[in-house]
């Protein structure tokens, strides 16, 4: 007898998690329900792709630096300066993909991530992080359709 119900995306599972959402949020969830649906996805996935973001910025949290860095005295230490660039051109890279904009904007869009793509993988070159060669990859991917 063959299970009827909805297809599975993922292949490990899934958890269940519940959550309280405050009745003055109300309008939030009902945005996110509209740009999940206008990306083709579940809210679930939305939702998960939200708090990937989030993680990625935050984790593992505020790192500790000598006020120098913030008074230009000392230089910002590499692995977060990458982390930096990283986020910037995560950033930037959809609205090359889609191609927005007026051409002027574009090409200043897609000069500021060939400058960020070269940055990030000379970097990478000492960091050696696979997330950055992923990006890197995606970044010149990219830029050579365009």
């Amino acid at each position: 007898m063959s299970r009827v119900g909805r297809p599975r995306r993922f292949k490990a599972g899934i958890r269940v998690t519940s959550f309280y959402i405050p009745i003055e949020s109300e309008e939030i969830i009902e945005k996110m329900k509209k740009l999940a649906q206008m990306d083709g996805i579940s809210l679930s996935e939305k939702i998960l792709e939200a708090m990937t973001e989030y993680v990625g910025t935050h984790f593992p949290g505020n790192p500790t630096l000598p006020l120098q860095v913030f008074t230009g005295e000392a230089p910002m230490p590499l692995r977060l300066q990458a982390k930096f660039d990283q986020q910037e051109l995560q950033r930037l890279l959809p609205t090359l993909e889609k191609k927005q904009g007026e051409p002027s904007f574009r090409k200043e869009i897609s000069d500021k991530c060939k400058m960020l793509t070269i940055k990030l993988a000379r970097v990478n070159m000492r960091l050696k992080q696979d997330d950055i060669t992923k990006l890197v990859d995606k970044a010149v991917q990219i830029l050579e359709e365009k």
